[in-house]
């Protein structure tokens, strides 16, 4: 974004990257940028200065030669300045759909852990003292308690492995861009990855259209974005329809990378000509309805799992309290 309102201020590229080498703080991202104004000085095209830089992805350095190619160079890094916000919103959306409910799941499975491993044996306790045996729910919740305590360490050793496993698919990229693919392979089977899948699909067509390339290649570059398998063999097969004779929005309708209200929009945007912007609201519109489905799933997951352990804790309690008390109120009887 940065970019786009130098080289609408008139301002040579060169220089941008001067000012923007002089304000960042970042220790890497100023020598990335002292890199480009010394190639951009030397006379090296934009595209092959971020390419010899070793930092930006092949599609943005395609993005970039494509408009300097075609002199839409400003808007090209206003479309990427847009199309990476709608991806790091989706991305943060779906973090937060996953990470709160399992955090809040594993903290009631310690708590039921506690009672189980800590808890219960003073119980047991008790009622041996009383003369009296526990009920069969509370020993078998007392087995199990005394079952994990005695594979502690096993399970301390799969808790550490996992914990290596998230730091290597935090930290190496190989790793985490193969748990990616597999991720999304198998959220595309699902309705909710499916919106996701259209919702990004409809973000790249929205930054190539607005970059002034055409549909044949707008699709050929969203197909390169795509993460998720069954939207890029939907993709390959409109591009197959186009090439037979379809027109943008009738192959779109036909593969249903769109809803049918987008694809009905979209075909009006091609007849007027207002294709991008039309390609925009939808990304809007998909960006809404992707987030809105995600509360909807929190929504019901959260109350689930309150629910769930909440009578699992209950019912250890109770399988103790219960027999207890009736044994003290023939104690005092």
């Amino acid at each position: 974004m940065e970019m786009y309102l130098i080289l609408q201020a008139g301002v040579a590229v060169s220089e941008g990257f001067s000012l923007l080498g002089q304000e960042e703080r970042s220790g890497e991202a100023r020598e990335i940028l002292g890199l480009l104004y010394e190639q951009s000085e030397a006379g090296i095209a934009l595209g092959e200065a971020f390419r010899q830089t070793g930092a930006f992805p092949a599609y943005m350095i395609s993005m970039v030669e494509i408009g300097e190619s075609t002199g839409y160079l400003d808007s090209v890094f206003k479309a990427l300045s847009l199309y990476y916000q709608r991806q790091t919103m989706i991305s943060r959306t779906i973090q937060n759909a996953v990470v709160y409910p399992a955090l809040m799941f594993v903290m009631m499975l310690a708590v039921i852990a506690v009672l189980m491993i800590r808890v219960l044996p003073i119980f047991n306790d008790v009622f041996h003292q009383l003369g009296a045996a526990m009920s069969p729910v509370a020993a078998a919740f007392l087995n199990f308690g005394l079952a994990l305590n005695r594979g502690r360490y096993l399970i301390l050793g799969v808790l550490l492995a996992l914990a290596a496993l998230g730091l290597g698919l935090r930290f190496f990229r190989p790793w985490r861009e193969g748990a990616g693919r597999l991720c999304s392979r198998l959220a595309a089977r699902t309705k909710l990855g499916l919106m996701i899948g259209r919702a990004r699909f409809a973000a790249a067509m929205t930054m190539t259209l607005a970059s002034g390339m055409d549909v044949d290649g707008s699709l050929e570059m969203a197909e390169k974005l795509s993460r998720d398998t069954a939207v890029s063999q939907r993709l390959a097969k409109c591009r197959q329809l186009i090439a037979e004779g379809a027109g943008f929005a009738e192959a779109v309708t036909a593969t249903e990378l769109l809803e049918p209200l987008y694809c009905r929009m979209l075909s009006v945007g091609v007849k007027t000509g207002a294709a991008d912007t039309v390609m925009e609201e939808i990304s809007r519109r998909s960006e809404e309805n992707v987030g809105a489905a995600i509360e909807k799933i929190i929504g019901k997951v959260e109350p689930a799992l309150v629910i769930i352990m909440s009578m699992l804790v209950g019912l250890v309690l109770l399988s103790v309290m219960l027999p207890l008390m009736g044994i003290m109120s023939a104690i005092g009887g």
